[in-house]
């Protein structure tokens, strides 16, 4: 049998001998969600927040690159390191004019 980082053993099926995919470790670092383009590599994207959504993105981030640039209490610039995705741009949508990029 193979056993893989995550401690799940696998016996041969197939006559083939599967192995776990050790770099789906960090395949999805800078990804929101599950789509990670081939074609770009991840950037610095940078946020402007307002009103009800300051708070909501200081409690619940947007990815764990999250870093506050400014915080007053009118506007949160944050920054994230990341794939610019459609799923992406879907979870910023719940803001609305709350946030835009800069």
């Amino acid at each position: 049998f193979f056993q893989a980082e995550d401690g799940i053993r696998d016996k041969l099926v197939t006559g083939v001998q599967t192995c776990a995919l050790p770099i789906l470790k960090s395949h999805f670092d800078h990804c929101i969600g599950i789509s990670r383009p081939s074609n770009q590599s991840p950037k610095i994207i940078k946020l402007k927040f307002t009103d009800w959504a300051i708070p909501h993105v200081l409690n619940q981030p947007i990815h764990h690159s999250q870093k506050t640039i400014s915080n007053n209490d009118k506007v949160l610039i944050v920054s994230v390191f990341v794939y610019d995705t459609f799923e992406l741009e879907y979870s910023l949508g719940r803001y609305r004019e709350f946030c835009k990029r800069i």
